[in-house]
């Protein structure tokens, strides 16, 4: 029942946001404790998303090579190939509209997400660093990118849809909300915005309903 429950793609909003600020909180810790290493970052990025990315890219191309045409196998080895290469939203933005029935038939159409995200992982840990070391306040730079981005996205709507939903500058406004938020909850002369994050993370430690409220806003 679609039209019940519009906007399904929202998880993918969240999922966006949700990471930026999550990134951001933990480089931020770590480079002000002293103690983060690249290395480290992207083991740990590595260990998480690496073996379940592998099973799904083996049993497509197993089912391909069980259950499709020569032509779709191949085609679904190419599609594992950029998925492996983290470049799926870059071929998703070259061949079609994310809102393409024929798309459906692409079994990693959806992996366009985590590309993303490891772009951002590649990028972002470097520039905040490099803002960093040199005393600079990261908060004019989180909310200078969410700016443009936002209004690339916006631009980019009507004439150029899959852009906006594909490219990563499209996505980086919603990114760059978690990582403001981020920001701004370190900063100790911000007290509302820690107490809410103190609450919000009292939430999932399931601290009276006040938090739970919180979280859910």
């Amino acid at each position: 029942f679609p039209s019940w429950v519009q906007g399904g793609l929202i998880g993918v909003d969240i999922f966006f946001v949700l990471s930026g600020y999550l990134v951001t909180d933990k480089l931020l810790h770590a480079q002000r404790e002293g103690d983060f290493s690249f290395r480290d970052f992207y083991v740990r990025r590595a260990r998480r998303i690496l073996p379940t990315l592998c099973l799904v890219l083996a049993a497509c191309l197993v089912f391909g090579i069980m259950f499709t045409s020569p032509d779709q196998s191949r085609e679904i080895g190419r599609q594992v190939g950029w998925a492996a290469m983290f470049v799926s939203n870059l071929v998703g933005w070259k061949t079609a509209s994310p809102f393409d029935l024929a798309e459906s038939s692409n079994p990693l159409l959806h992996l366009w997400a985590l590309a993303t995200i490891v772009q951002f992982y590649i990028i972002w840990p470097g520039v905040l660093a490099f803002v960093l070391r040199r005393q600079w306040n990261p908060l004019p730079l989180a909310g200078g990118l969410f700016a443009v981005s936002l209004a690339f996205n916006a631009g980019w709507l009507t004439d150029a849809p899959a852009a906006s939903y594909f490219l990563p500058f499209g996505c980086v406004w919603q990114l760059m909300a978690g990582a403001f938020l981020a920001v701004w909850a370190q900063d100790r002369r911000d007290r509302p915005l820690r107490w809410l994050h103190a609450n919000a993370v009292g939430a999932l430690r399931g601290q009276g309903a006040t938090s739970h409220i919180l979280s859910w806003a």
